[in-house]
């Protein structure tokens, strides 16, 4: 294990990004006004049958034909990059274009934004682009020490990045890079207070904290990479792997506390609530496992996607077309609707939280409880 203290980073022109600039207000043009529905109750709705009702609509600037790269709910605040590195800051409340910006140029390889306080950093796998979140003014703008595979994750003010030679690395007021065994594909996660784990393609797996980039005990090790990203909670670390397998890591020494074996590659997305990981995996379907014992609660073969949510008592699985409702207890199937024209969503909290969705045209809608 390498660790490696990095020299503070020099702030840069705006012009080296090679960005347009940045407006505030609305664009006219490009359909950012708010349209409220008069209705919402329509209980023939999609929204209604899964307990929402649509609280508002309006669009995001997309012109890549690939439609939105990242969705992201910070805060009050929703980010929309296209492919074309066209970046729109909405707010959350109402939908109301703060501004809009060009990234940077059409052919950057960005990896992903995040929030740090009132400030938005959007990052390439070379730079970070500091804007104010409120005004899109430049603060400032960095060169990562190491290319960046991930979007970072912020922790105490550090924003931390999975990158191509293995280094998990924090960019800020403090810089860090701790070396990992092969490259860092997953996107480190959070746990809790100020540690942060990160699994490299070639099986290391190590909880840091991110005030002294130091382990929490030993490195540990699994049979294989990522196809998915790590999840966590503040007892431990869960992590599904192409060996087949999952496994949980505790947060207090980095010591593997339980393994559960499937049949096939794991490459489905978990997603880890209330003692609860959830994941769907080949020849199983959905299943729910209990994240202190490894001991799987239940399997439903009929259920396909990701847990992104509850909703009145019911598990919310996304598949891409539509929202299936399923019994946390038993993990039967309840129901299954449709909800067209949805490139990405997100639910804020998990349980009985907003739920926000962006279309591959830009077209962004906000739903709230309806009953």
């Amino acid at each position: 294990i390498r660790r490696n203290l990095l020299l503070a980073l020099t702030g840069l022109a705006l012009g080296a990004l090679g960005a347009t600039g940045c407006s505030s207000g609305s664009h006219a043009a490009n359909g950012s006004g708010v349209d409220v529905i008069p209705d919402p109750d329509n209980p023939t709705r999609p929204e209604y049958k899964i307990g929402y009702q649509l609280k508002w609509q309006s669009y995001a600037r997309v012109v890549s034909r690939k439609g939105v790269q990242f969705f992201d709910l910070l805060g009050d605040t929703l980010t929309v990059q296209d492919f074309d590195n066209s970046l729109s800051v909405l707010n959350a409340s109402d939908g109301r274009t703060r501004w809009s910006a060009r990234a940077g140029k059409r052919l950057d390889n960005f990896v992903g934004n995040a929030r740090a306080g009132d400030r938005l950093l959007v990052s390439s796998d070379t730079t970070v682009v500091i804007f104010d979140i409120e005004t899109g003014e430049l603060i400032d703008y960095q060169r990562l020490a190491y290319l960046a595979n991930t979007p970072p994750v912020v922790v105490d003010a550090l924003a931390i990045y999975g990158c191509t030679s293995g280094e998990v690395l924090a960019s800020g007021f403090k810089q860090w890079a701790y070396g990992l065994k092969g490259t860092v594909i997953a996107t480190p996660v959070h746990l809790a207070g100020f540690d942060v784990a990160a699994v490299s393609d070639a099986g290391d797996v190590v909880i840091l904290d991110a005030r002294e980039a130091t382990a929490r005990g030993r490195l540990a090790s699994i049979f294989g990479g990522l196809d998915n990203n790590p999840v966590a909670d503040s007892f431990a670390v869960y992590v599904a792997s192409r060996d087949q397998s999952i496994y949980a890591f505790a947060r207090s020494n980095g010591a593997r506390l339980w393994r559960y074996r499937t049949e096939a590659p794991i490459t489905a997305q978990p997603t880890v609530h209330d003692g609860v990981l959830y994941l769907h995996v080949d020849r199983q379907g959905m299943i729910a496992i209990d994240t202190r014992s490894g001991k799987r609660l239940w399997a439903n073969p009929d259920a396909t996607g990701r847990i992104v949510g509850m909703r009145n008592g019911r598990l919310l699985a996304w598949d891409g077309q539509a929202f299936t409702t399923l019994d946390p207890v038993k993990g039967e199937s309840i129901d299954t609707i449709p909800f067209p024209d949805v490139q990405e969503l997100a639910i804020e909290p998990f349980e009985d939280g907003e739920l926000y969705t962006v279309s591959r045209s830009g077209l962004t809608r906000k739903f709230v409880p309806a009953f």
